[in-house]
């Protein structure tokens, strides 16, 4: 998406400055954050990589087989080494489940769905202990996001949430109460119990009938 706007026609230099200072660095941190999920005269992209999971991709020669993928899973690792790190992942053995794991399937498990071969594999024995290393990219690739519902639910929410009556909301407060208006259960599942008891017993002053008021509105519910 092409910047608009015009800076040139502004008198004071020294605000121009700032005004393209910030530009190039809000454009250099949207490249740096998502210019590795964007084609780039023909480069593969980490999205890209990930094709190499879907076993209908794979050669069907022997000989090809083997190879096939190496430099796609390669990438992989190099692009999420971080948080594959943090989970305990093997780095240096991948490459080596890799190849099993194509043998794997293709011997045993050609008949399996896409969907049913990756549960399967991450939740039976001896699979998900035998290939833990390369089911860590296999998870990653299972929860990217395929589209934005989950952020424009989230934004909805915080209006709901946070709205002209309630500003003054502190970031925890909200973050938790769009938590439980995204994530919790429902209100024919939610017990009010526990909270309400931890409300009453608060040492925190209350309105002096608080609990001849609450007792009353329970009855007469």
């Amino acid at each position: 998406m092409k910047l608009k706007g015009n800076v040139t026609c502004l008198k004071h230099p020294q605000l121009k400055r700032h005004i393209e200072a910030a530009i190039s660095i809000s454009v250099d941190a949207i490249k740096a954050r998502f210019g590795g999920l964007v084609k780039n005269k023909g480069i593969q992209t980490i999205l890209d990589s990930f094709r190499v999971l879907n076993p209908d991709t794979w050669p069907e020669e022997q000989a090809n087989l083997l190879t096939s993928g190496d430099d796609s899973i390669a990438d992989l690792v190099k692009h999420f080494e971080k948080p594959l790190t943090e989970a305990g992942c093997k780095i240096a053995t991948i490459q080596d489940e890799w190849q099993g794991l194509k043998i794997l399937v293709r011997q045993n498990f050609k008949d399996k769905t896409y969907s049913g071969l990756w549960e399967m594999l991450m939740t039976k024995d001896p699979y998900k202990q035998d290939y833990k290393n390369i089911l860590e990219l296999v998870q990653i690739m299972l929860v990217l996001p395929i589209s934005a519902a989950q952020c424009e639910r989230g934004f909805s929410a915080q209006n709901r949430i946070k709205n002209s009556t309630r500003s003054c909301l502190g970031v925890s407060t909200t973050e938790d109460l769009m938590r439980i208006s995204l994530e919790g259960p429902s209100l024919e599942q939610f017990d009010p119990s526990p909270a309400v008891d931890r409300w009453l017993s608060s040492k925190r002053a209350r309105h002096p009938a608080y609990k001849s008021c609450w007792a009353h509105d329970i009855l007469s519910v």
